[in-house]
């Protein structure tokens, strides 16, 4: 091997052509490698490029050459050391190094070697290491997947290694150790693989991170076991299948975005339920709000067609600039960018009657999911369902962003969270399906009239029939289980025993409910047409019932179950070691009795009964003989060595051995069946003894091939019942709509019964008529205050569909706003509605401008996000929409304000849409009374009143026709424990601006 020319260097710096410091730089450089020596022994110095001499290279690296992690050494560096009159030094001697004192008896010192030295013209590169199998295939998974926290699978354990450990263990709060690897401390981190779903909730719900998960492959070419890793899954916050931490109750959808000449296609997918959908939206407005009601916890954005930014005003060609912020801003959700293979495409089937745009957004998310969700069939078939539910946006109301949240729909406004939100007063649902079909049915009221007369027939039939309605909710309570998202664990692979048996369950409450509701349509005449229709929409599965309930032993799963719960808690509990050693040596290690007849160990836990197998039959018969036979061997060693204190057991870590309690075996006595019964010693400990004998080990061993010849028939059986199942998917699906949809219905009914609801009149008019409108979430939290609720009359229609309603703060303007946008949402859900009658002409379109809060991130004010909000219903009103506005102007000066808000009425009187204007401006009013313009003939005004007393004031929150120009602002920050000093002046500011302006 050639040698390197000789460098020399003192500490971490080199030595430029200073000749004066070379002696002092070799003995640097003998007293650097000496103690190296020392640690790693004599092989630390070696012919060729050591270790030693490299990283003392990389040391001195200059700062250009550090992210490379490599230099070229110093050109003008001698290529030989001179000692101090400019002569060159001779070699340096061989080193041999100092022992280390106890260990020097056993150490051999090996021949000396001079020091290596790196060529200085010569590039340096990272020395290769030799990683083993684990480390090599960790870092290729690193470096395939380079933006995820990678989880190896590794025996019982998930672990992560080198870089990415520290973070894991900080983010888990679990320990952080270092693995030797490589000549290398490599740090690590890892976990139990029970406790994987909790710690992927805190990766990925928690911290919004990918997660890569590397799985075990093992296989046995008959001489070893070989262990393969491969990444299965990358886990995002949209890709969760069957996680416990999801909540069950609500869907988790993963949203793809494509655009094409500002349209914007829109697919949406519940990889967890299969509920897969897709639509068209005209515009970036239509989007936002679309995805505000989808409420994904992942969009996934086409890279090639859209260009995502903060500012959207910044073009580019062939890409539409979104706002992002503006499009989710919800921060929890994660945002993916995602470049679609134009290759692979959904097959003709899938995207079949879908416009390009739709059908590339289909490809675009289903491209994404191949990249994620690794080792599941490449069609996704399976997964998605096929074929994605079209929805045409028109045959919903359509709920922008801001009223989603201003109403309440899904969460409160207030605490946060579903208390009081409308989704939380209606709730009386008892299925996980119904219950998500429930938050659907709210965020997109139907525009369909014969679609929710139908649901209104239905929730009248159930109100009145009580009996029938407590019927269903006690059978969709105990058995519908969550058919949707077993049908997609199975179409995972993903399932377990329970799962067959959930389904079972399923099909026996949707026959169930048939019957019920053919009782019913005998015993009620009436009903009969409604009750028809619902039964003959159900597909008898009833023999796929009774195939899963003969296959499947019921009681060995729940046997299974405690075990694997008794095992959690004791692997969770530091101290229950010995527990846990007790329950290994436990397994099939005596003799036990089976009816009448004596036979050795436990019975086979069969997960599928022999009976519904022959050849499981055979085998579970030749079983139970060899587990005879081998009493009858239990009964001759006993027999043979004098006592019960002989028994045949099976030992973990021993295998088949003949167990002795107390003395050891001596030489057996004489038998007449010619069994070989002699033992040798397997181990021993102070109270017992264990052996090996050959009869044994041989009847053991077919015991042992003939659990594992049941173990392949059952997983053969289990296998086939599946795909039997997934035969039958559609079926199952369709039933499991239809009761989440009598669940539904069966709540709306309920909460009709418990909240006095009324049926709602409807048609395609414009009247919007109401007697008697309550706020069901503001009536609930004053009745728990002892109060109650004052309820307001409404008449729109042609010739009077606008509004504008004055009144005192506090008065109750805003809430009588939000009644009547909610008895719209109600009525058009299929849900009677709080009031004493109720005449609606279908809504296209709810807007609410009410409340306003700065958006300081996106550098906008009050006022600004107040306009923009403006702006937005001014731009897509129709004719058919409902607009509720409240205080349009307040967040500008008076004039100014008035003046936006005469202008923004005028528009919307212009627009000939249903509205309810409330605002504290009086001259609006007189603005209006001056117009001469025909238009706002149409424009009546309401106002509430307060009395002052001298107790303080009185609200009626009654509307009456007029209106009242008195705000009672002071009266009310007095009610607000404002200080005395300032409401004095306060009135006394008021007054003479008053003055002011009446001169």
């Amino acid at each position: 091997m050639r040698r390197c020319p000789q460098i020399s260097w003192v500490g971490d710096q080199p030595y430029h052509n200073e000749q004066d410091h070379w002696q002092v730089a070799v003995m640097a450089m003998r007293n650097l490698v000496l103690s190296t020596a020392r640690r790693a022994g004599a092989q630390a110095c070696c012919a060729g490029p050591s270790r030693l001499a490299l990283s003392t290279v990389r040391r001195a690296s200059t700062t250009a050459d550090k992210p490379k992690r490599r230099t070229t050494a110093y050109s003008s560096i001698p290529d030989q050391a001179l000692d101090s009159d400019g002569e060159p030094l001779p070699p340096l001697d061989a080193i041999t190094p100092h022992p280390v004192r106890k260990r020097a008896s056993k150490r051999k010192v090996k021949s000396a070697t001079t020091i290596p030295v790196p060529d200085p013209n010569e590039e340096v590169a990272e020395e290769a290491v030799r990683w083993p199998p684990l480390a090599q295939s960790v870092r290729d998974d690193m470096a395939r997947f380079p933006h995820t926290i990678l989880l190896t699978r590794v025996g019982g354990f998930y672990e992560s290694y080198f870089d990415q450990a520290p973070s894991l263990a900080s983010m888990l709060g679990i320990k952080l150790a270092n693995r030797r690897w490589g000549g290398q401390d490599v740090p690590m981190a890892g976990f139990p693989i029970f406790q994987l779903e909790k710690y992927l909730k805190i990766l990925v719900l928690d911290h919004g991170l990918l997660v890569a998960i590397a799985e075990e492959f093992r296989s046995n070419d008959g001489n070893a076991v070989e262990i393969a890793r491969r990444v299965i899954r990358i886990v995002s916050p949209g890709t969760l299948i069957d996680e416990k931490f999801l909540d069950p109750f609500v869907n988790n959808f993963i949203v793809g975005i494509s655009a094409n000449n500002g349209r914007f296609g829109l697919a949406w997918l519940d990889v967890g339920t299969a509920d897969f959908n897709s639509a068209v939206c005209g515009d970036f407005k239509t989007l936002r709000d679309e995805i505000a009601r989808i409420g994904p916890r992942e969009v996934v954005i086409d890279a090639s067609t859209i260009h995502a930014t903060e500012d959207a005003s910044t073009a580019e060609a062939g890409r539409e600039c979104i706002d992002v912020r503006e499009l989710v801003p919800d921060p929890s959700v994660y945002i993916s960018h995602f470049t679609p293979d134009p290759t692979p495409s959904p097959s003709e089937d899938a995207v079949a009657g879908m416009d390009s745009l739709e059908r590339g957004t289909v490809q675009v998310l289903l491209g994404y999911l191949r990249t994620r969700l690794l080792d599941s069939d490449s069609s996704l078939d399976a997964l998605t369902h096929a074929r994605p539910l079209h929805q045409r946006l028109e045959s919903a109301m359509q709920i922008d962003a801001h009223t989603l949240a201003a109403l309440e729909i899904k969460e409160g406004a207030r605490e946060g969270g579903l208390r009081g939100s409308l989704f939380s007063v209606l709730r009386r649902t008892v299925t996980r399906g119904g219950t998500r079909l429930l938050q659907q049915w709210l965020c997109h009221p139907s525009t369909s009239a014969g679609t929710i007369e139908a649901r209104l027939d239905m929730v009248e039939m159930l109100l009145h029939q009580r009996g029938l309605r407590e019927d269903l909710r006690s059978t969709l309570r105990t058995g519908a289980g969550d058919t949707t998202r077993v049908l997609q664990k199975l179409a995972a692979r993903r399932n377990d025993e329970q799962d067959l048996l959930e389904l079972r369950d399923a099909i026996k409450t949707t026959t169930r409910v048939t019957q019920l509701l053919h009782a019913e349509r005998e015993h009620v005449p009436k009903a009969a047409a409604t009750l028809q229709v619902w039964e003959e929409k159900f597909t008898d599965l009833g023999e796929l019932a009774a195939k899963l309930g003969d296959a499947i032993d019921e009681r060995v799963i729940e046997q299974r179950l405690a075990r694997q719960q008794e095992m959690a808690n004791d692997v969770q509990d530091v101290a229950a070691e010995t527990t846990r050693a007790k329950i290994r040596s436990l397994a099939g290690r005596k003799a036990s009795q089976s009816g009448e007849e004596e036979v050795w160990g436990d019975e086979f836990e069969h997960l599928i009964r022999p009976a519904s197998s022959k050849m499981l039959g055979n085998l579970t018969r030749t079983h139970r003989q060899l587990r005879r036979a081998a009493r009858q061997l239990e009964v001759q060693f006993q027999q043979a060595y004098g006592g019960d204190h002989v028994s045949l057991r099976h030992v973990m870590g021993q295998g088949y051995v003949v167990h002795s309690r107390g003395k050891a075996l001596s030489s057996p006595a004489p038998h007449s069946e010619g069994e070989d019964l002699s033992v040798h010693i397997a181990g021993k400990n102070r109270s017992t003894h264990t052996y090996y004998a050959a009869a044994w080990t041989a009847l053991g061993s077919r015991l042992d091939a003939l659990a594992k010849e049941m173990q392949a028939v059952e997983a053969v059986e289990l296998e086939t019942l599946r795909q039997t199942v997934l035969v039958q998917a559609s079926a199952l699906r369709q039933n499991a709509a239809l009761l989440d949809q009598l669940d539904v219905l069966h709540s709306f009914a309920q909460a009709a019964e418990e909240y006095n609801l009324v049926r709602p009149t409807l048609d395609t008019s414009t009247t919007l008529t109401v007697r008697g409108a309550r706020h069901l979430s503001v009536e609930i939290g004053l009745l728990e205050r002892g109060r109650l609720f004052t309820p307001n009359d409404l008449s729109l229609d042609a010739d009077d569909r606008v509004h504008v309603i004055t009144g005192p703060n506090m008065g109750g303007k805003s809430t009588f706003l939000r009644s009547i946008a909610l008895l719209t949402i109600l009525a058009q859900s299929g849900c009677f509605v709080p009031c004493e009658a109720m005449h609606l002409g279908l809504v296209d379109r709810i807007f609410s401008r009410i409340g306003a809060n700065d958006d300081l991130f996106r550098d906008k004010s009050t006022f600004m996000v107040e306009m923009t909000e403006v702006g937005e219903i001014l731009h897509r009103a129709t004719g058919r929409s409902l607009v509720i506005a409240d205080e349009i102007g307040r967040g500008t000066t008076n004039l100014t304000g008035i003046a936006v808000g005469f202008a923004t009425l005028a528009t919307l009187v212009e627009r000939g849409c249903r509205t309810l204007f409330a605002t504290h401006f009086h001259e609006i009013t007189d603005l209006v009374a001056e117009n001469t313009d025909p238009a706002f003939q149409a424009v009546s005004f309401y106002a509430s009143d307060v009395e002052q007393h001298q107790a303080g004031l009185v609200y009626s929150h009654t509307l009456r026709e007029g209106v009242n120009r008195k705000s009672y602002g002071i009266q009310v920050a007095r009610i607000a424990n404002v200080p005395q000093p300032t409401l004095e002046l306060a009135q006394s500011t008021l007054a003479r601006l008053e003055s002011t302006h009446h001169t």
